[in-house]
């Protein structure tokens, strides 16, 4: 059992018919996604005590961040990859394999679409070249156990 971090793998489809997932390479930190539901006030004349009520309605989900070291060549960090997608403005798959914290093999999934909205580059005296990215998740996530980081 292990609650480290270490070992997860954040994965891009290419968009096909029959998509294929490649591994961002050098991924670093990763945050999010946030999720929260909106609430609205349905307060009535006849509330209970006069106390507040509220009723759920939207979820939503926050951004996705990741850091990474940069290799400006690389075909995921490129043109060919996730600065191609901003510039497109595509919708893209994005599936992430974390190690388990509860059993002794396989990985928790988390998968879901969502567009670039940002990304930042920076090239630290004393560090690796950095490239930061920020998602935004658009649609139903879903979260699974597998067996492998392929399927």
């Amino acid at each position: 059992m292990s609650y480290a971090a270490y070992g997860t793998l954040i994965k891009r489809g290419d968009g096909a018919a029959t998509e294929v997932f490649t591994t961002v390479l050098k991924v670093r930190d990763i945050g999010g996604p946030a999720y929260s539901v909106d609430i609205v006030d349905v307060t009535a004349n006849d509330s209970s005590g006069g106390w507040e009520e509220v009723a759920p309605t939207i979820l939503r989900t926050g951004d996705f961040t990741f850091n990474a070291v940069r290799n400006d060549r690389s075909t995921s960090h490129s043109t060919a990859g996730i600065r191609g997608d901003m510039i497109a403005k595509r919708k893209v798959n994005w599936r992430v394999y974390s190690p388990p914290s509860t059993a002794t093999s396989g990985f928790d999934k988390l998968a879901f679409a969502g567009y670039l909205t940002g990304m930042s580059q920076t090239d630290p005296m004393g560090d690796a070249k950095q490239l930061d990215v920020t998602i935004k998740p658009t649609g139903t996530p879903t979260w699974t156990t597998t067996a492998t980081a392929t399927s």
